[in-house]
């Protein structure tokens, strides 16, 4: 019995030496990842927007779309995103709420670029 459960206690104890992490809910990547969509629609019918904005909002897009279909692996990630997205036509994110996304992926890619620097990668 115990070699079932040894995997998990395994975990259990890199876990509660590890920095605490915080758990986002799904719902919060679904709102992220419309707000994005949102955001490229924007860029896309202003001719002002330069296609290095247009391929950061992409990336923001792709990056929430991701973190959903990892946390719907059964499918509906479009659909959740899409309905968010029509509910985001009649009530538009808060510049906070825009920034709020930002950040989090942001956070997200300085975590990422801090371990390859520990491990000596070229990635910055």
């Amino acid at each position: 019995m115990l070699m079932h459960i040894l995997p998990a206690l395994l975990l259990w104890t890199q876990a509660a030496t590890a920095e605490p992490t915080y758990v986002r809910p799904n719902g919060e990547d679904i709102y992220c990842a419309a707000i994005s969509v949102r955001l490229v629609e924007v860029a896309q019918s202003n001719s002002a927007s330069s296609e290095d904005d247009k391929t950061g909002l992409y990336a923001l897009m792709l990056y929430f779309v991701g973190r959903v279909e990892g946390s719907m692996p059964t499918g509906g990630t479009a659909e959740a995103v899409m309905d968010m997205a029509q509910i985001l036509d009649t009530t538009p994110p808060t510049e906070d709420a825009i920034w709020t996304c930002a950040e989090f992926m942001r956070d997200q890619t300085d975590v990422l670029v801090d371990q390859a620097r520990r491990r000596h990668r070229s990635l910055h």
